[in-house]
């Protein structure tokens, strides 16, 4: 009775189809998108205080309830040039191995759904060894969306040394 009852669930899941939600989001001339649950908070760019002896990408940090959050400017990181602050501009919240980082866009368009249909594997002569954030190709219409990991932005290293640096600086709040 347990087989027969293993076979039914395989078959009535096998035409489910899987869904993800992306954060849709402008990045200068690039429309980027990043799965929701990766995203804790869409917040409203604030003022962001620097940070010494760090990448050029990394903006600074901004104090989020009491907890300080570095801040990584996305187009300067994926060289895409430099980005004017507006009142459009917004930063996405997510944690990276238990640390809050910020990723500032230009602009949050919406929140999509893609179908299994709706999204490919990103093909290999696009794949090399810096972008390894990428994580897929979702299809929205005549347009296509370049879907990224955000844990996979800054390497090991980049975050062990935001760490130390923001640890410093919560001594400084």
């Amino acid at each position: 009775m347990v087989f027969v009852d293993a076979i039914i669930i395989v078959v009535w899941g096998y035409g489910v189809m899987n869904e993800m939600q992306a954060i849709i989001f402008r990045l200068n001339d690039q429309i980027c998108g990043a799965d929701t649950s990766q995203v804790k908070e869409i917040k409203k760019y604030t003022k962001v205080s620097k940070i010494p002896d760090v990448p050029e990408f990394i903006e600074g940090a901004i104090n989020l309830r009491g907890q300080v959050v570095p801040i990584v400017n996305l187009n300067s990181r994926f060289g895409l040039g430099k980005s004017e602050v507006t009142s459009k501009t917004k930063i996405l919240i997510t944690a990276i191995k238990e640390q809050l980082v910020g990723f500032t866009v230009n602009d949050v368009l919406e929140i999509a759904k893609f179908t299994d249909e709706d999204i490919e594997d990103v093909p290999d002569v696009l794949r090399n060894k810096t972008n390894y954030y990428l994580k897929s190709i979702g299809k929205k219409g005549d347009e296509l969306v370049t879907i990224i990991d955000l844990s996979k932005i800054l390497n090991n290293k980049e975050i062990d040394t935001l760490s130390h640096k923001v640890s410093y600086m919560d001594f400084q709040i």
